[in-house]
């Protein structure tokens, strides 16, 4: 079966840069909302660097995002690869930010234990919803245009 006029090839910038923006949208209504453990009060405790950080999170996600997935798939696969590869990069950034880098930066060994991934699933569900939800963003915004 032929497909339609594939989308047009976006350089790989334009892409990183699509995904940071998409990133930064869904982080924000994520952390307004109160999804997850990535809310207002968490956030508001922080202060500005709280939300440096996870501005500074949502766009290296989203960059990545865009710049990976970002191209090369038909127009009826790109919202299932995004969002797929969106799922994959929240489950990374579980793994490397609450379960690696919050015990580093305390000083501790990271444990990786089931106890450690228990107490921080909360956050691999925010993590995760950021990431699915950037990619289908995404998504929309390489299919326009």
């Amino acid at each position: 079966m032929h497909e339609s006029t594939p989308p047009r090839r976006r350089a790989v910038r334009e892409r990183a840069v699509l995904g940071a923006a998409a990133s930064v949208v869904v982080g924000l209504g994520i952390g307004i909302t109160g999804v997850a453990t990535v809310s207002w009060e968490v956030l508001a405790e922080d202060g500005a660097a709280g939300w440096l950080g996870y501005a500074g999170y949502a766009v290296v996600l989203g960059a990545v995002l865009g710049s990976v997935v970002g191209t090369g798939y038909p127009r009826s696969s790109q919202m299932a690869v995004t969002t797929c590869g969106g799922v994959l990069l929240g489950c990374l950034g579980w793994l490397l930010y609450p379960l690696t880098l919050v015990p580093l930066l305390a000083g501790e060994t990271p444990t990786w234990s089931a106890a450690a991934a228990a107490a921080s699933y909360p956050q691999l569900v925010g993590d995760v919803l950021h990431g699915g939800l950037t990619g289908a963003l995404l998504a929309v915004l390489l299919s326009s245009g």
